[in-house]
């Protein structure tokens, strides 16, 4: 269930796969759950999640670096305000 790295975790989500058991009995709803094979794979779709936990901890490291983390979060500041620029040229 853990990603191998930290782009997959980003990139994709993990879904769980429900397998039927060989004598699975649709019109019994008294299956149970125990007995089916459980798996699971990433998909690809974003996930959010893996985005915001990635950025806040990053965020705290920076902070706690005090003067050696400035060279980087100038470079996060510098590429918000230039995002910024592009989006009120796009707006308006």
């Amino acid at each position: 269930m853990f990603p191998p790295n930290i782009m997959e975790a980003c990139l994709k989500q993990y879904s769980t796969i429900l397998k039927r058991p060989k004598n699975y009995n649709e019109s019994d709803n008294a299956t149970d759950l125990r007995e089916w094979d459980i798996g699971g794979r990433m998909e690809g779709s974003t996930n959010i999640l893996g985005l915001v936990v990635f950025s806040v901890v990053l965020g705290i490291t920076l902070g706690e670096m005090k003067a050696k983390g400035k060279p980087l979060l100038n470079v996060f500041v510098s590429l918000s305000d230039a995002i910024m620029k592009i989006t009120k040229l796009v707006i308006w």
